[in-house]
């Protein structure tokens, strides 16, 4: 049975799924607009969610998270809009020949905004706190064994094995430079100390709700600092964030689904970004938490349960594409046919859960997140039990919704994840350590290909790995995927210009200047 339109709030779900993950008290009129003839100032951003933490080592490696962090802090390289890793602290970067030591070479003309100047030692220091600390992301520099200052402007990075993400963790919340003062200081979760081009208005900012930055007079890169300053406000429901837009409030923020109307009666300038994907998380393949996780045949009934192209146009007003497979593609391990590996076919379902040895179906408990609407969970559960699988939902606050899954105590719930480079999302969801891995669900196929990617000889071989290994995981129903996601974006096009950025479905700050 297909849902009806009736029977669910079109986006909330999905959306508010990735202000959990992917993850400005202004007035109206603050900053000034090209349609007045005036420049704009004043760039005013919405985001989904607050950030539980300043100090990079408890950051969250996600859209939301970033864009509040990026004002302050500067990364040591920097990813394009198209996905390219470029110089911005360092200078320069290169490899040893087995991949297992990374020199970079830093600029020597920054200084923190407290006044304390960058060099090698700061970087070296940042990037060894970052590890220690064990942060949410401190797996992003598991394989880094050592960090020296070689000279004042050379860093080196030693690896027990090579990581082909690590440059690319370097981009975002690994990389960020926190001056070393500010190390020990308590209050670094709130008042950061940094080398980006913005300073904190601790005076102007409300945790939780407003955060107010300040351009910096001595910054090193005076044509990154296209506003004089940010507000970003924080707006975790979706008709407020099109009500602030409307208003004036904002200039620019995500657009869930079901306001989309509301937004373009505003004004606005949609872009959207597809990568991130959604369906159901499967942590259990071994059947540790919910036995019959374990067989293979009841995981593939899961892919096959629920009516993706239903629920897309219904959830997301037909905004994405339906697929069986987690990478994007824009990723090089992706691969298209994957994406219609599992159809809709409830009575095929129910012939793998028999042949399981469940001839009667099964039942399962899945968590989900409180903000979840419940109509929508009604329409998972009842085209779940059309495929004879009984759910049971338990609601839970988004803290405890996302402690349950890192801690290894959720077999399988509905999320919504952001779309990672190849070995990026091995790393982060796939392999025995991964974070999204928390029950370190492993098999010897598997655990030879994802080595095989580790080590392969060149770009061509990592790529024909990778694929080797979505196609395993799509086979052995590792995850279930419903479809990926075209993410709206909305701005005004005569406050500001913004280039949306490559798997982010919020723009890195650098992406957006006032408009010509």
């Amino acid at each position: 049975m297909k849902p009806k339109a009736h029977l669910v709030r079109s986006g909330t779900v999905l959306t508010l799924a990735a202000v959990m993950i992917s993850l400005s008290a202004c007035s109206g009129g603050s900053g000034g607009a090209a349609s007045n003839g005036e420049a704009t100032t004043t760039l005013k951003l919405g985001v989904g969610a607050a950030p539980a933490s300043f100090d990079p080592t408890q950051i969250e490696n996600n859209g939301n998270a970033l864009e509040l962090a990026q004002p302050v802090y500067d990364s040591l390289l920097r990813r394009a809009p198209n996905g390219d890793i470029q110089p911005w602290l360092a200078k320069d970067w290169k490899y040893n020949d087995n991949k297992t030591q990374l020199t970079l070479d830093l600029r020597d003309d920054v200084t923190f905004s407290d006044g304390t100047k960058f060099d090698a030692k700061s970087a070296a220091d940042n990037l060894d706190r970052f590890k220690a600390k064990g942060g949410p992301q401190a797996s992003m520099l598991a394989d880094v064994s050592n960090v020296a200052a070689a000279d004042a402007d050379t860093v080196t990075l030693t690896l027990t094995q090579p990581n082909p993400a690590l440059a690319s963790y370097l981009t975002t919340v690994a990389g960020l430079q926190v001056s070393p003062a500010s190390f020990d200081n308590p209050s670094l979760a709130t008042e950061p100390a940094g080398s980006g081009p913005y300073k904190l208005d601790t005076a102007a900012t409300t945790s939780g709700s407003i955060y107010t930055y300040t351009a910096r007079d001595n910054y090193w890169n005076k044509d990154a600092v296209k506003f004089n300053k940010i507000e970003i406000r924080v707006l975790t429901d979706p008709s407020a964030m099109a009500n602030a837009f409307a208003s004036g409030q904002i200039d620019a923020g995500p657009a869930a689904v079901g306001t989309l109307d509301q937004f373009k009666g505003s004004g606005a300038q949609v872009d959207t970004v597809e990568g991130d994907w959604a369906g159901f998380m499967m942590f259990d393949r071994t059947g540790r938490l919910s036995k019959p996780l374990g067989d293979v045949r009841v995981r593939q009934a899961f892919n096959m349960a629920l009516d993706k192209e239903a629920l897309l146009q219904t959830l997301q007003k037909g905004l994405g594409t339906v697929t069986a497979q987690i990478f994007s593609p824009e990723d090089p391990g992706y691969v298209p046919e994957l994406d219609k590996k599992y159809s809709h076919d409830p009575q095929q379902a129910k012939k793998l859960l028999a042949d399981a040895g469940y001839p009667d179906g099964i039942d399962v408990t899945m968590v989900a997140a409180s903000v979840t609407p419940a109509d929508v969970l009604s329409v998972y559960a009842q085209q779940l039990a059309e495929a004879g699988i009984r759910v049971t939902w338990e609601t839970q606050d988004i803290n405890a919704f996302l402690g349950t899954m890192f801690s290894g105590k959720s077999a399988i719930n509905p999320m919504q994840l952001g779309a990672k480079g190849g070995w990026e999302m091995i790393n982060q969801l796939v392999a025995p350590n991964a974070p999204w891995n928390p029950l370190k669900d492993q098999t010897p196929e598997l655990e030879a290909m994802i080595k095989d990617v580790q080590f392969a000889a060149d770009d061509a071989a990592r790529t024909a790995a990778v694929k080797k290994v979505n196609t395993y995981l799509v086979d052995n129903a590792w995850f279930a995927p419903w479809y990926r996601l075209a993410s709206p974006y909305a701005s005004k096009a005569d406050h500001v210009g913004v280039e949306m950025q490559y798997q982010q479905t919020l723009p890195s700050i650098y992406n957006f200047k006032p408009a010509s």
